[in-house]
């Protein structure tokens, strides 16, 4: 029977796909009842809490098999999400060859930042809340220089102030926490991001910040 899935905090299509026992999210974000979330949502990856998404039933199959034999069947998982972290200095210039290292799956693993200082993560379980992600900058150092928790389909759309206060923040444009609420601190955040990137410096929310942040972050 198809219902409709009330998006919760931190929830994207794979993670709902998963909860409903659907094997590929494209068959609900390409229904023809979710038009509508696909006009609102232009990128399927960020859903935003309270979005309302159309879930399909089930599709059935079946299967003509010989008695007396066995048989085998794969049951396929949900497809791996893919992370990109792109590394840059306060002048927003890419930083190559960083290495990074983060608890994923049980074990800890390690990258290094390619020549555009992107780094390109796997995460194949798709029930994954968060995760820690170590940036070491300084290649004589032992320790970090930063250190994240990364969240996979926490970031909400561009177009909301917790969306805008999550890139600034991750784009080093102090915001304060992401909380939706616009004030001093996120007023300040913006004004600094667009000194940066040579804008006009209003501290306001706008469609223009929303196409410039976008672009700087990559989404």
């Amino acid at each position: 029977m198809s219902i409709i899935h009330i998006v919760k905090p931190g929830e994207n299509l794979a993670k709902i796909a998963r909860r409903h026992k659907i094997a590929n999210w494209r068959d609900i974000y390409h229904h023809a009842d979710n038009a509508q979330l696909r006009k609102r949502r232009p990128n399927p990856n960020i859903l935003f809490a309270g979005d309302e998404v159309f879930i399909p039933e089930q599709k059935q199959k079946s299967v003509y098999v010989r008695t007396g034999a066995n048989h085998r069947f794969v049951v396929k998982e949900g497809e791996p999400q893919t992370l990109v972290f792109r590394l840059t200095d306060h002048g927003g210039r890419p930083m190559p060859n960083v290495a990074v290292d983060f608890q994923l799956d049980g074990r800890s693993q390690t990258r290094v930042s390619n020549h555009s200082g992107e780094v390109q993560i796997v995460v194949k379980k798709t029930d994954i809340e968060e995760f820690p992600l170590n940036v070491y900058a300084d290649p004589a150092a032992e320790q970090p220089s930063h250190r994240f928790i990364v969240k996979p389909g926490f970031l909400d759309p561009v177009d909301t102030v917790s969306g805008i206060q999550a890139r600034l923040n991750s784009l080093g444009h102090d915001c304060g926490v992401a909380d939706g609420i616009y004030g001093n601190k996120t007023k300040a955040g913006i004004e600094s991001f667009e000194q940066a990137n040579d804008l006009p410096v209003t501290g306001q929310i706008s469609a223009s910040l929303y196409g410039a942040v976008e672009r700087e972050y990559g989404c």
